[in-house]
């Protein structure tokens, strides 16, 4: 009983604000809520429209998610990109730009021998200091995190947590590579039917990379997230976004196609959306 306390322990406390939520303030005689039972409060509050219905499937998809494993989460081997240990940063930026990804497995000789996990973004701090697309890729690698893929995606999702890591090589019972699966693969699993719904939320952090000196950015992206990537600070006070800062250096709404410069980067709007900067390409000088 000590072991499971925290878990009912979180789950008294959401039962609280769901109860509030239905204008409830007396907690029940029992400290004990069910699973059962909040899915009840769950429907109760979306037929009285206390929750949103987008918010009622979101909360049973949830509930759903703690029967589901890693192996129905996972990019599966026939369909992962990765890079050999061997090849060079210029053929890993050339990797890049053909399949977008921000993460690849490296690998010596086939796909059932994954040495580490690269993390462009690794490539791209360094980038800005020295001159590296001669050297090997397996220099900037990361210790790969390996995971059997009958492991429940709840304990993958506490573990993710606890050591700071989104990407984690699925293994099957042989010690072959079944997989590959991401945090946002994890997200795309609870959100499900959903996905058009929140399509919105996921764009605000889309990054491009085209190459180590140009990317395609949503103009909905946070300034403090761009420093990692870009290997410069872009600082401002007036604005919070990088679509608000280009509007910014404008001065006034941009057209389409039209470019901005500063010391460190060349601007170019790339689509606008309700008279906002929606796309913005960023080239470092």
């Amino acid at each position: 009983i000590k072991i499971i306390y925290p878990a009912i322990w979180v789950f008294h406390k959401s039962s609280d604000l769901i109860l509030r939520l239905f204008g409830v303030k007396e907690r029940p005689a029992s400290p004990y809520v069910t699973e059962e039972e909040i899915k009840t409060m769950i429907s109760i509050g979306g037929e009285e429209g206390t929750i949103e219905k987008g918010e009622q499937q979101l909360l049973h998809r949830i509930f759903e998610f703690g029967d589901t494993e890693v192996s129905e989460a996972m990019v599966p081997r026939t369909e992962l990109a990765a890079i050999s240990a061997e090849a060079t940063v210029a053929e890993a930026m050339q990797l890049v730009s053909e399949k977008g990804f921000s993460r690849y497995p490296v690998i010596k000789e086939n796909i059932d021998n994954i040495q580490g996990i690269l993390y462009i973004k690794d490539i791209l701090i360094t980038m800005t200091q020295t001159d590296i697309m001669n050297l090997s890729v397996s220099n900037f690698m990361r210790e790969a995190y390996y995971i059997p893929e009958t492991k429940m995606v709840t304990q993958l999702l506490d573990e993710m947590r606890k050591n700071k890591f989104h990407i984690a090589v699925v293994m099957d019972e042989y010690g072959g590579t079944a997989g590959l699966v991401t945090l946002e693969d994890i997200m795309e699993e609870i959100v499900g039917g959903l996905q058009d719904e929140f399509e919105e939320i996921s764009a605000e952090a889309e990054v491009k990379i085209i190459d180590e000196k140009t990317f395609i950015i949503s103009g909905q992206t946070p300034l403090d997230e761009l420093t990692e990537v870009l290997g410069k600070e872009i600082k401002s006070e007036d604005f919070n976004t990088i679509g608000g800062y280009v509007f910014g250096l404008f001065g006034r709404l941009p057209k389409v196609g039209e470019q901005v410069r500063t010391p460190d980067f060349r601007f170019m709007v790339m689509d606008l959306e309700n008279r906002k900067i929606g796309k913005v390409k960023i080239t470092k000088l």
